[in-house]
């Protein structure tokens, strides 16, 4: 595996190296929008399916979606769902975190005052719920924080 890093001078426009996964991920801009192209071990590959895309769809208007998801698909890309900058599958899965310590999702201990902290993030915004002495207080506010955003918005998706 290559991992090769932009020159300081090279700027490619939606080519970003996720710090999670370690791996190039390339998204295209068309008509205010952001679509997701797929994710890619080194740089080179990255840069080049993005000049890709740049270059077959420079002249196309109207099919430019179906060309961005023929790319997709060429390149194997799991599509990630955004909904109103909500990570659809995410919210929808109750999977914890690998390194989450309290065993709840958004919930963690905050050293400053010695409590646990509830937050939970939805459209884009993140919202602080609270405070807490005991971790079963803050793991309520936040059960019922996905009560009154998540489960609504899933509703409507299906």
């Amino acid at each position: 595996m290559t991992n090769h890093q932009p020159p300081a001078e090279d700027k490619y426009d939606c080519v970003y190296m996720c710090k999670k996964t370690n791996k190039w991920l390339v998204f295209f801009r068309h008509e205010k929008k952001r679509y997701y192209i797929g994710r890619f071990e080194d740089f080179i590959q990255a840069k080049q399916v993005r000049n890709e895309v740049v270059e077959k769809t420079r002249d196309i208007n109207q099919d430019t979606i179906a060309i961005i998801e023929e790319l997709k698909e060429q390149y194997k890309c799991k599509k990630q769902r955004y909904v109103d900058n909500t990570h659809v599958e995410r919210i929808a899965s109750k999977t914890i975190n690998k390194n989450n310590s309290s065993g709840v999702r958004g919930v963690s201990w905050d050293r400053s005052s010695g409590k646990w902290k509830a937050t939970i993030g939805f459209k884009g915004v993140n919202y602080h719920l609270g405070k807490f002495d005991t971790l079963e207080d803050a793991k309520k506010v936040r059960l019922d924080a996905e009560d009154r955003y998540y489960v609504p918005f899933l509703k409507n998706m299906e």
